[in-house]
């Protein structure tokens, strides 16, 4: 099996590293440019920590670099500058966003390079990837096999489609956040306090979430355009003529309801 080390030691590589080393990995450990982070993060999975990035691509056949997208590309550029031996690694970044395209000085020095990309919130290093979807895209077999042993789902797209993919999740994820925070503060304007608000709309959420999943968004729409019911999304409307983000967000959105349903316009 590959030994594989992270660049960067943030919640996210701490958070996969730990996982994939569950599931029967061989970790190495950790190389960040805060030694302090790195240790931290070798101490909870239980790896190394690596004073150098040499050192540890040189112990390592995969390398992920777990960094902000914007440090993505000086970080390869920095290896790619390191008298190493580059041939028969595998880079691979976590962006959701870019491509392994990102990596391009490192492919100009004979290593393999890709990116993978879960599809899911990862909030703190104690966070479970049982379950979770990914993306790949590259030289992504290094990647795969490791996913097969972990037993994750995956599917293999072109780079060219990663910002699209990227868009997908924000529409499913941040967006989704940002819906319910308008909805907790239109509550407020009702007389809830935010704790009360919070209580009073999460079953309504986790279970739109849960009939999402199981039936498609579809099946899982309810509510008036689902009824065809617009005098009472026209009332809606009227009382939203204080929050005009609001009432722009409505507009829009049931723009996409009725194009879901075939209801006719408003």
């Amino acid at each position: 099996m590959n030994k594989t080390g992270f660049i960067g030691a943030g919640k996210v590589g701490t958070a996969f590293g730990s996982y994939i080393k569950s599931r029967g990995a061989d970790l190495a450990g950790y190389h960040s440019r805060t030694r302090a982070h790195a240790e931290e993060a070798a101490e909870y999975t239980g790896s190394r920590a690596y004073e150098s990035m040499g050192a540890l691509i040189a112990d390592c056949d995969m390398i992920f670099v777990t960094v902000a997208d914007g440090a993505i590309e000086d970080v390869a550029e920095n290896i790619a500058a390191l008298d190493l031996s580059l041939g028969g690694k595998t880079f691979c970044h976590t962006s959701g966003a870019l491509s392994s395209e990102v990596l391009r000085a490192l492919k100009e020095r004979g290593a393999e390079t890709a990116s993978a990309h879960m599809l899911l919130a990862v909030s703190d290093r104690s966070c479970d990837f049982s379950d979770a979807f990914f993306t790949l895209e590259g030289d992504c077999e290094k990647a795969a096999a490791l996913l097969d042993v972990c037993g994750n789902k995956y599917k293999i797209i072109k780079p060219k489609n990663k910002a699209l993919y990227h868009a997908a999740a924000v529409f499913a994820s941040n967006f989704a956040v940002g819906l319910s925070d308008i909805a907790c503060g239109l509550l407020g304007d009702c007389g809830f306090s935010d704790g009360e608000a919070l209580a009073a709309l999460s079953p309504l959420i986790i279970n739109n979430a849960r009939n999402i999943a199981e039936k498609g968004p579809k099946a899982a729409l309810t509510g008036p355009v689902a009824r065809g019911d617009f005098g009472t999304v026209k009332r809606h409307l009227d009382c939203l003529s204080s929050a005009p983000l609001a009432k722009e967000v409505y507009e829009i959105m049931t723009k996409i309801l009725i194009k879901m349903t075939d209801k006719g316009e408003i």
